[in-house]
């Protein structure tokens, strides 16, 4: 969810984001949702690489020179996943927030992608991983949401093993959470009010 400059409710791949990259982590950066690989030929990419998955980002060529030196936070006060219904295949949106009500952080990576016409973009992803005990509830998969404690880590420019990094970092756990179902209306990207997060 976008609190900077202005608040989003239903935020759609393809938007700009809040974001603190590696490289200036004192400042707030707008970064377009879905990471442009720099070798890409085209922008369109981005929106299908929207989320990294943990267990293999170290590996795939779109993500691991952004993982190895490119990490990033994404600031945010919630997120939504789908219930599919396995009879009728209908989604249900959830809407997932800390039980404090606070910030929070996704860990993400981010890029810059330069256009044959002299475009200059910078992206990003989010990082998921298998959800937790609360979240898979909803969904098997969940954002990786880090504690305050492992920002400075998850921050350092430095080129960093996968391994040794992962197992460095502190996330939230099932007992953090609460979560509420929402309208369906957020399956619109031009659904963006307060009452996107409310429960119904």
């Amino acid at each position: 969810m976008r609190f900077w400059p202005s608040p989003g409710y239903n935020i759609a791949p393809g938007q700009d984001i809040a974001t603190i990259l590696n490289t200036s982590p004192a400042a707030v950066t707008l970064t377009r949702w879905g990471l442009i690989p720099s070798w890409a030929k085209t922008a369109s990419i981005g929106y299908r690489l929207i989320n990294a998955r943990i267990e293999t980002l170290h590996e795939k060529p779109s993500f691991k020179d952004s993982f190895a030196g490119r990490r990033c936070l994404i600031p945010a006060n919630g997120f939504y996943e789908w219930k599919t219904n396995p009879t009728t295949k209908t989604k249900t949106p959830y809407f997932f927030q800390l039980k404090s009500g606070d910030l929070f952080s996704f860990a993400g990576l981010w890029e810059t992608w330069n256009s044959p016409d002299g475009e200059h973009i910078i992206s990003s992803t989010i990082i998921t991983t298998e959800a937790n005990e609360t979240i898979s509830h909803i969904h098997h998969r969940m954002p990786l949401i880090l504690k305050p404690e492992s920002y400075t880590l998850w921050l350092s420019s430095q080129r960093t093993h996968y391994r040794d990094l992962l197992e460095h970092m502190i996330c939230y756990d099932s007992n953090d959470f609460t979560f509420h179902e929402v309208t369906h209306e957020v399956n619109k990207p031009s659904f963006d009010n307060p009452d996107a997060i409310k429960e119904i």
